[in-house]
């Protein structure tokens, strides 16, 4: 993964012909409606100033569809009604590169299925989730998130009853490597997961913003639930009422920190390693 002294998910296309985006999709991206990229590996690169070549849609309009495999650097989806979604089997590898998933009026990024990497990438600003990997019919997701970020999740969800919009989240007992990650001022568990497996090292969760009265342990920096096994070394948390809380029961997390302030079940079990 070392590329010019930090991380890359270049190593994914050393056997496949890297294509400009002209040669991808036809027309001014700025204009493109529907990003689809079919079922074959598509893989897309942009030049030196890739801000001129953002991918923007507004209002209720749709966002973009990607099926199969892909590399994509440099993009920036805005707007929106779903953001961009992917549908990947398990032999899908989707590598994301210095991207953005910003004001979607769902989640940023929606993952369906498929194995994905992100670097450098953001997921701020949508009105559900920033970053949220869900099973397919037929394949369970598993990511990788290295130095992402994502803030102001839910910040325009006026709606009491959805209370749970997270950063990052995975679900369906998929699995998920954070390295670095930042999140915060999300409506919700800052940092979530659901039913799945999540190793998370040298993260910050931070400021939910969360305030409804039914669920007070959704304002919290981290949350494990519904049989989630999540293992934290040194991620760090502050600005919610809760660090951590486990929810729905037989969540088991394993942490090199004690945190301050838990909200943890009588079937759930937290442990201190050293």
């Amino acid at each position: 993964l070392e590329h010019n002294g930090g991380y890359s998910t270049r190593w994914l296309i050393d056997a496949k012909t890297l294509k400009p985006l002209n040669n991808v999709v036809s027309g001014n991206p700025t204009n493109f409606f529907d990003y689809r990229v079919g079922s074959s590996a598509t893989l897309v690169k942009l030049p030196e100033s890739p801000s001129q070549y953002d991918l923007y849609r507004i209002g209720n309009n749709a966002g973009w569809t990607i099926e199969g495999e892909a590399y994509i650097e440099g993009l920036a989806f805005v707007g929106g009604y779903r953001g961009l979604e992917t549908l990947a089997s398990d032999s899908d590898d989707i590598a994301f590169n210095g991207c953005k998933f910003m004001y979607s009026r769902n989640n940023g990024l929606t993952a369906i299925g498929g194995n994905y990497y992100a670097y450098d990438c953001e997921a701020s600003y949508n009105y559900l989730d920033g970053f949220n990997y869900h099973r397919s019919d037929s394949s369970t997701p598993c990511a990788v998130e290295i130095e992402c970020c994502g803030y102001y999740n839910g910040y325009k969800n006026t709606d009491d009853n959805s209370y749970s919009n997270n950063g990052s989240t995975i679900h369906d007992n998929g699995a998920i490597i954070r390295l670095n990650d930042k999140f915060g001022y999300c409506k919700g568990g800052v940092i979530a997961d659901s039913a799945s497996v999540s190793y998370n090292f040298g993260c910050e969760a931070f400021g939910s913003t969360c305030f409804v009265t039914s669920v007070p342990t959704n304002n919290c920096s981290i949350e494990a639930i519904q049989g989630t096994t999540m293992h934290l070394y040194d991620c760090f948390t502050y600005g919610s009422v809760y660090d951590l809380t486990c929810v729905n029961g037989n969540n088991k997390v394993y942490s090199t920190i004690d945190y301050a302030s838990k909200s943890i079940g009588d079937d759930d079990e937290v442990k201190i390693i050293v």
